[in-house]
């Protein structure tokens, strides 16, 4: 329990608190009440935050593609400046989603808290392996690859002029905000997916006593009103197991409800750097790999980036799948007491938690349009490939 409480510290500090302190997310923590409360501090953090990006981050933008256009080139040009946009729509819907529903977020938090301090009371219900891969994840992609990503790309494309600098800055300053968006809608999913782990896990112990009674039942016989009592409780744990099971799917569909935006902007983003940092370290390295003097700095920086991005990708999809897995597993284990003589009013609530559970569809959906789930990544890695390979007959043959 003390490395959980130590990993669960350090995820404190690597990603609720820049959220704070970047006005990302106006909302404290009452550590004695143990609720979500908005702060005026952090609104007022927040509301320059959106000041900041919908004002400052174009004028840093224009100089960029000033810095980086490329006269021989229109298709490398036009994906720079989309990227651009993108990663600015992003940034700016996020801002003002957060200023517009922050009362909400507040609401949802709140309801993951009561949750969360309702069923998680034993030293075993947190999944220490799930916090530690998302920490891992943290430290990697936020505070290793990306300083040396975008540190990088200064002494070897940027160079050291004053507004050349601060324009980079500027967009490595957005970069690093988009990541910490991510890193809240990344939050929510691994919470829910420790609250559905722990709701499974008392299913099966439900399920576990319907089976010793049922092997006992011979011997007992005679304590039929005990058995009763039993069946009762038992009712009446299922019950309770089914409303915090529908609460905590409302909780992360409202949620997912209100990042949806930033969420398919993120994701639509994710896909176009992708796509054209391939492209780009293609055409780049078939024009300059013969060069003596070529310098691979501004090529690994790309590639980092890259990485970055696919990193965020697929732990998005994979903590998803994962949340996904484990919901649905509730019905899974609620069959499994079909094989058990329960009582009638056991029946009763197992009947009515399963045909709750067929009604929904507990995938992470961005409206209605994909699921967050590995499907999806396999048809973008096969969208990406055949993209990129219709792309390179368009760069002038002169070039290769």
């Amino acid at each position: 329990m003390h490395t959980t409480c130590r990993t669960v510290f350090r995820l404190k500090v690597f990603v609720y608190r820049p959220l704070q302190l970047l006005g990302l997310l106006p909302i404290s923590f009452d550590s004695k009440s143990k609720r979500f409360f908005q702060s005026q501090w952090n609104l007022l953090l927040s509301i320059v935050q959106t000041i900041i990006v919908s004002s400052m981050l174009p004028v840093a933008y224009y100089i960029l593609v000033t810095m980086v256009y490329n006269e021989t080139s229109g298709l490398s040009n036009l994906m720079v400046i989309l990227e651009l946009i993108i990663g600015y729509f992003l940034l700016v819907s996020f801002c003002v989603k957060m200023l517009l529903r922050g009362s909400n977020v507040t609401e949802i938090l709140n309801i993951f808290g009561g949750i969360f301090f309702n069923v998680c009371v034993e030293s075993d219900c947190i999944d220490e392996n799930l916090l530690r891969t998302y920490l891992r994840k943290v430290i990697l992609v936020d505070y290793i690859l990306f300083p040396i990503t975008f540190g990088m790309y200064i002494p070897f494309s940027i160079g050291w002029k004053l507004s050349h600098l601060i324009s980079w800055l500027l967009n490595s300053y957005s970069i690093f905000l988009m990541l910490m968006i991510i890193n809240l809608f990344q939050s929510t999913i691994i919470s829910s997916s420790i609250i559905y782990l722990k709701l499974n896990n008392r299913v099966t112990s439900a399920v576990q006593t319907l089976r010793k009674l049922n092997e006992n039942q011979i011997t007992i016989s005679g304590s039929y009103l005990p058995k009763v009592k039993t069946y009762r409780n038992l009712s009446l744990e299922i019950n309770k197991l089914c409303y915090l099971h529908r609460m905590t799917t409302e909780a992360v569909q409202r949620m997912i409800g209100i990042l949806s935006m930033p969420l398919l902007i993120i994701t639509f983003f994710q896909f176009f750097v992708v796509l054209t940092e391939a492209y780009y370290n293609y055409i780049y390295l078939m024009n300059n790999m013969f060069i003596p003097s070529f310098i691979y700095g501004q090529i690994l920086s790309s590639t980092l980036f890259m990485l970055m991005c696919l990193l965020q990708f697929y732990y998005t999809v994979s903590f998803s799948a994962q949340m996904t897995q484990r919901a649905e597993a509730t019905a899974i284990l609620l069959n499994e007491s079909f094989y058990n003589d329960a009582g009638r009013c056991v029946e009763q609530s197992i009947e009515m938690f399963t045909l709750e559970m067929l009604h929904r569809d507990y995938r992470v959906r961005i409206y209605d349009c994909f699921a967050l789930d590995f499907t999806l990544a396999h048809s973008v890695s096969i969208g990406i490939s055949n993209i990129t390979v219709g792309l390179i007959p368009l760069f002038p043959r002169n070039h290769l």
